[in-house]
């Protein structure tokens, strides 16, 4: 079965960039997070599409830093309305960080960002809107145990 998975090209060349990301990723962290989030595409011999090509990416960009923000934001808001860091009084002194990770991860369409008014104009630094991608990359640091390693509950 993974002979034929491997054959095609598209999933073979993925599986060579996923390793090579994880090898050179800025943060053990990442590259524990790359390892294991391409070898549950091996195992479940996953289709590559746009969201593991993005996921991949965010990995290999983020930072620890950026990593506990990610965490932190996913456990402090509710992803089910669109969100301001500013209103989030529980990140306390995390505000700053939140805020530059929010911003970064709308570069890398992790996050949406939000639109008000007429003319979808947006709204500005630190709001966001939650997308599956952003909530599948912390459930990934959820069950490999990277968010304990990061925050100190």
């Amino acid at each position: 079965m993974l002979k034929k998975y491997l054959k095609r090209k598209q999933n073979l060349n993925f599986i060579y960039e996923s390793i090579d990301c994880a090898i050179n990723s800025k943060t053990i962290h990442c590259s524990t997070l790359l390892g294991f989030y391409t070898g549950q595409i091996l195992l479940h011999e996953i289709e590559i599409g746009l969201k593991e090509l993005m996921t991949i990416n965010a990995l290999k960009t983020l930072n620890d830093i950026e990593l506990e923000m990610c965490i932190r934001i996913y456990d402090t808001s509710n992803l089910a309305i669109p969100n301001d860091i500013d209103d989030n009084a529980e990140l306390g002194l995390h505000k700053y960080f939140a805020k530059l990770t929010v911003q970064k991860l709308k570069s890398l369409q992790i996050l949406e960002e939000e639109t008000t008014g007429r003319m979808d104009t947006k709204s500005g630094w630190g709001t966001f809107i939650s997308t599956e991608n952003f909530e599948e990359l912390v459930e990934l640091t959820k069950r490999t145990g990277v968010d304990k390693l990061l925050i100190d509950y």
